[in-house]
């Protein structure tokens, strides 16, 4: 039977006046070791990420950023053989540098009110935001550069030399990132991210019947939510 499908069972009379309590049925005896509780008590309880869960990813985390940093070591290492050299080492550098700012992103994403104080979560919400989406432009505008650059070579029709740098393959990757800084100051000046509580059902405590927990989220919203 749950607990909303329960009925009140009077078993005894208090007289205010007398100062004398009648209880109606002596059989009754309540279970545990102190007094039962006159009222439900409502208790708040946030819901965070699981710390082992955010113990491995980060650990996950950290050896992806380490195999980047060796692409990178290798790459500016070995940037003046030929082989390195024909797969455009400054766009291969972008890439990897792209990819390591997404990585750092998990860490922040990881923080939550558990960690940090509201104001620092606050400002969490603006800066993994502003590392996630540049690191993303930036890894994923070196790749698309040099997809352009081999569709515009080999969709030359004449067979005639054609030679694309990498300076201009770079700017290109500078228009995308243009781009998404002209997005991410509007964002932050005209609609900036902030600290929102989302409160769900009550649930039953399972240690005590008597307890209802409000589990509470804590997220970051502007334009949009942020999980």
């Amino acid at each position: 039977m749950g607990l909303w499908e329960r009925k009140e069972v009077k078993v005894g009379e208090y007289n205010a006046v007398a100062d004398t309590l009648e209880i109606i049925n002596n059989s009754i005896r309540f279970q545990g070791l102190e007094p039962p509780k006159d009222k439900t008590i409502i208790q708040e309880e946030l819901r965070k990420i699981s710390l082992p869960l955010y113990s491995i990813l980060s650990a996950l985390t950290i050896l992806g950023m380490i195999m980047a940093s060796a692409f990178l070591f290798f790459n500016i290492k070995n940037r003046n053989q030929k082989l390195i050299k024909m797969s455009s080492p400054y766009m291969n550098n972008l890439i990897i540098l792209g990819g390591m700012l997404s990585y750092a992103s998990i860490f922040l994403f990881g923080l939550d009110g558990s960690f940090v104080s509201e104001k620092t979560f606050e400002t969490l919400c603006t800066v993994r935001t502003w590392i996630l989406t540049v690191g993303y432009t930036t890894a994923f505008g070196a790749m698309f550069a040099k997809t352009w650059r081999v569709h515009a070579i080999f969709k030359n029709v004449k067979m005639k030399k054609k030679i694309i740098k990498d300076q201009k393959l770079m700017v290109i990757v500078g228009g995308m990132l243009l781009i998404d800084l002209c997005i991410l100051i509007c964002w932050q000046v005209v609609d900036p991210l902030r600290r929102t509580v989302e409160k769900y059902n009550m649930e039953v405590c399972p240690q005590a019947q008597i307890i209802l927990v409000v589990v509470y989220l804590q997220l970051s919203i502007g334009t949009c939510y942020m999980l």
